[in-house]
């Protein structure tokens, strides 16, 4: 009997420490001792009720009772802490990972999604680790970053007409600087393309071709055009050579030597008042020659008027000379300035068409072969009247004369 009694204490005392753990645990805001199932607390009259001890075995037992009780719930804290220690410490380790200001998993552990790599030094999922990990068209891995980009390296990553590599945009182009661009027609470096020159300054890199000429509309490096001509340089006389407009190369010719109706290459080589215009026969074209402007004033100038300039009396003004100028000029009324420059000074084979055709323009209708007054034959020109003729009789007026040639009689100008 004592030994059953013994056992119902500990099993009271045991369900007793079992139910203040879980009041503490659950509710542990109203820190009241609890001994209800359902953990509300119990009243402080409710004592009153329990039976009064009525025998020494009874009252031993419930004093036992209440006295374990009373060790129980005078210190409720100490009992849950001792309880609830080993749950807690499992509970956050558990937890910690969950929370939202945790560490997050990093790579390799956490694996990386297609098309990125890992950075194993610092747990992040990034786009490239070398150029094996970057696509053909962007080929470059850039380690600052670990992105893929269009370059890195010219050696590497550029060929073909983009041969080099911008570093500030990453991305391969024709050219960085004007040295670069090594083709005359597209002397300038321009957002990493090669484009026409607009100034002497972008054909300098450029080996004897330092002037830009746009006489065409587009810039083309050239040596030299017929206004900027400082290249040719001087002649052993001292004077300035000048440049053929048209090849846009240095000449040896020198500035303002040429007279009127000479062959000339530039406006420049031309004297003064006059210009190297491009001329024609009706429509043939027959060559440069210098030419006077007709309104070229001085000494021997047409002074507005061509018939001052004579054999030059017609006037002409949609020619345009080898530098692009339109002056109105001075020229011939039937023939051409090279034919104007054989008569009496060329000799030729006979008065006969292949004699003819040894006389001025080659193809050209403008000259005749005639005698002489000393048995040979020299080139002449067919004339309207004198003023189309050199001065061979002075005051006579009498240089265009009709003559019989091989059985023909055309009016030409006459020998002195």
């Amino acid at each position: 009997m004592r030994s059953s009694k013994l056992l119902s204490r500990v099993l009271l005392t045991t369900a007793a420490t079992l139910v203040l753990y879980s009041c503490a645990l659950f509710e542990p805001e109203t820190r009241t001792e609890c001994l209800k199932p359902d953990c509300t607390p119990i009243d402080a009259g409710s004592s009153g009720n329990h039976p009064a001890a009525g025998g020494g075995g009874g009252g031993g037992g419930h004093a036992g009772h209440d006295a374990s009780l009373a060790d129980a719930s005078s210190h409720p804290d100490a009992g849950r802490d001792a309880a609830s220690s080993p749950h807690d410490a499992g509970h956050d380790a558990a937890t910690d990972a969950g929370r939202p200001d945790a560490a997050p998993l990093k790579c390799p552990a956490l694996p990386c999604a297609p098309g990125s790599v890992c950075e194993t030094s610092t747990g992040q999922c990034v786009q490239c680790l070398s150029d094996t990990d970057c696509s053909v068209s962007k080929p470059a891995c850039d380690s600052a970053t670990n992105t893929c980009v269009g370059c890195t390296n010219s050696a590497k990553h550029c060929g073909g007409s983009s041969p080099l590599c911008d570093a500030s945009k990453q991305q391969c182009v024709q050219c960085l600087s004007d040295d670069n661009c090594t083709d005359p027609t597209a002397a300038r470096c321009t957002a990493g393309s090669c484009q026409p020159c607009s100034n002497n300054t972008q054909c300098s890199h450029l080996s004897n071709l330092g002037v830009c000429d746009s006489s065409s509309g587009s810039g083309v490096c050239v040596q030299c055009t017929g206004s900027d001509y400082s290249a040719c340089g001087m002649s052993a006389g001292g004077k300035k050579q000048v440049c053929n407009s048209t090849a846009k190369t240095c000449t040896t010719k020198e500035e303002g030597s040429a007279a009127p109706c000479a062959a000339c290459v530039s406006d420049a080589q031309c004297g003064t008042g006059t210009a190297c215009m491009q001329t024609k026969l009706n429509t043939t074209d027959t060559g440069s020659y210098c030419l006077w402007k007709q309104a070229a004033t001085g000494t021997g100038a047409p002074n507005g008027s061509c018939v001052n300039v004579r054999p030059y009396t017609a006037a002409e003004s949609s020619w345009k000379s080898v530098d692009g100028k339109t002056p109105a000029v001075c020229r011939s009324r039937s023939t051409t300035c090279q034919a104007m420059n054989d008569f009496s000074s060329k000799s030729c084979s006979g008065v006969d068409t292949s004699g003819d055709a040894e006389c001025g323009v080659t193809a050209v209708d403008d000259g005749y072969c005639a005698p002489d007054s000393g048995g040979g034959f020299y080139c002449t020109v067919p004339c309207v009247s004198y003023l189309d003729c050199k001065v061979t009789q002075a005051g006579a007026n009498m240089e265009c004369q009709s003559q019989n040639l091989g059985g023909v009689f055309v009016s030409v100008c006459q020998f002195q």
